[in-house]
This record gives C-alpha cells, structure tokens and sequence, in this order.
C-alpha cells in the first residue's frame, strides 16, 4: 500500500461567531514558503461577499468551517 500526502496550494480556515467571522488564508509565499492573512468580518450579508470575493482573489480552493450553533450556514451559503 502506498500512502500519499495530499497538499492543497491554498486554504482557508474560517472561525464562526454570532458577530463574527474571523478567516485566513494560506498561500504560497517567497522562496518556497507559506504566507497567512487574516482578517476578521461581520456576518452581515455584504461583510460576507466582500469575503467570498478576497477568497476568490486568492485563488483559495479548500476551506475548514468551525462554529458554534447554526452560525455557519450564511457563511457556507456565501462560500458556495
């Protein structure tokens, strides 16, 4: 059996508040490296799109969701 690492080239990880949403993502940097930046949002609808769209900019492919309660579905719907 051959076991493989599966890398994705660019992530996000997306923490869910009631008020909040706080994102970062992941991308290649200088000379090989990583690079992160993060920002934090309201969950208003517009805060939303204004963070799908930064997403799409980053050519972002994969993202984690964590949140308490049902908080999370404006934020997926948004990411769809």
């Amino acid at each position: 059996m051959i076991l493989m690492d599966v890398m994705f080239e660019r992530v996000v990880g997306v923490d869910i508040g009631k008020k909040s949403v706080t994102v970062c993502v992941r991308t290649p940097g200088p000379g090989g490296g990583r690079q992160g930046e993060t920002r934090t949002l309201r969950t208003m609808t517009r805060s939303l799109e204004l963070m799908r769209d930064w997403l799409v900019g980053q050519g972002a492919t994969l993202a984690a969701l964590e949140s308490t309660s049902t908080y999370w579905k404006p934020v997926s719907y948004a990411l769809e």
